[in-house]
């Protein structure tokens, strides 16, 4: 499901305020899987030697679908958690540990302090600000990244996500408590490329809006957002919110937006209304996140749906810079 998303540059001018290298907020991301028994056997000691370190480092579990495609999670969201995977080139085997985007080796020994070493009292010239609001089914996510001193590399990559910070299930492995288990990404599959602020204090600002899916537990749910060098992959910064606390708002999101389906509920197809002859590009997926159907059509045009099961579907849509999503009842 594509997010909503808008970008703007803000211009702080006329300010006194004194900007300098700010604390690069150390990042894990863990790639494992609930039917991986190297995974059940490294995984307690990681956690406990993530916990003995100093507050602050974020850490995302991703569950790819290779070697197991049987593992729940994975079958949640595979599209997403495979191509976060491949981002990295580390497909086809779990577990697998990345720290500020630098793969750490199982012969590193997982449960050893040393091996955040490399990555403590890092710098970085950009700074992330972020909110998290609930507005009825959705979950909108703002970013704002800020460069707080000139230097480094002008092409950036955004990456967000949400995240569910404990999950209780068995897997077949054993594990039975699963942490900061990735849900959504929030600024598509592969993030967003985009130019970094050019000058100190100036800013670049983000909206995603997802929906709030039932399966997961909303108040465990917390977001996420990861700046990298679109080249080298190279970790820029990162930020987390605390998982749970929303703001709150009745305003429905992009409300300028004139996409909408008909009929809804619907049984045999669908039309999808905006402007006279503009084209939209849509994707339909089911609350499990499996994409049923994508296509290109014109508003108004009727498209056949027959096939689909009956449930709630996710249509997501994009028609040139706008993007959106749309609850569906067959």
């Amino acid at each position: 499901m594509n997010s909503l998303i808008k970008i703007g540059l803000l211009l702080l001018t006329g300010t006194s305020t004194v900007f300098a290298q700010t604390s690069k907020k150390m990042l894990v991301e863990h790639f494992t899987n609930t039917k991986c028994s190297i995974c059940a056997s490294l995984n307690p000691g990681f956690y406990a030697n993530l916990r003995n370190q100093p507050p602050g480092i974020r850490h995302i579990s991703y569950h790819p679908s290779s070697p197991y495609v049987g593992c729940l999670f994975s079958q949640q969201n595979k599209p997403e958690n495979d191509a976060r995977t491949n981002y990295y080139n580390v497909y086809g085997g779990t577990p697998k540990i990345l720290i500020n985007g630098t793969v750490i080796q199982v012969g590193s020994n997982y449960n050893s302090p040393t091996i955040f070493d490399p990555f403590e009292n890092q710098t970085s010239p950009i700074d992330i600000r972020m909110t998290q609001e609930k507005s009825g089914d959705s979950i909108r996510i703002r970013v704002v990244v800020t460069r707080v001193v000139d230097g480094g590399n002008s092409s950036l990559l955004l990456y967000g996500g949400l995240a569910e910070d404990t999950v209780n299930y068995t897997g077949s492995n054993g594990e039975s408590r699963h942490y900061d288990v990735f849900r959504k990404a929030v600024f598509g599959m592969n993030g967003i490329t985009f130019t970094a602020p050019a000058a100190t204090g100036d800013s670049v600002w983000f909206t995603g809006t997802v929906w709030n899916n039932p399966i997961w537990n909303i108040n465990r749910i917390f977001a996420y957002s990861v700046v990298q060098e679109s080249g080298n992959k190279k970790l820029v910064q990162s930020e987390t919110l605390p998982a749970g606390i929303f703001l709150a708002t009745e305003v429905a999101p992009f409300t300028q937006s004139n996409i909408h389906i008909v009929p809804n509920p619907t049984t045999e197809y669908m039309v999808v209304q905006g402007s006279p002859n503009e084209t939209v590009q849509i994707q339909i997926a089911d609350i499990q996140g499996r994409i049923n159907l994508k296509k290109t059509i014109r508003s108004g045009e009727k498209l056949n749906i027959v096939n689909l099961p009956a449930g709630v579907f996710i249509v997501s849509w994009k028609s040139g810079y706008q993007s959106g999503l749309l609850k569906m009842l067959r």
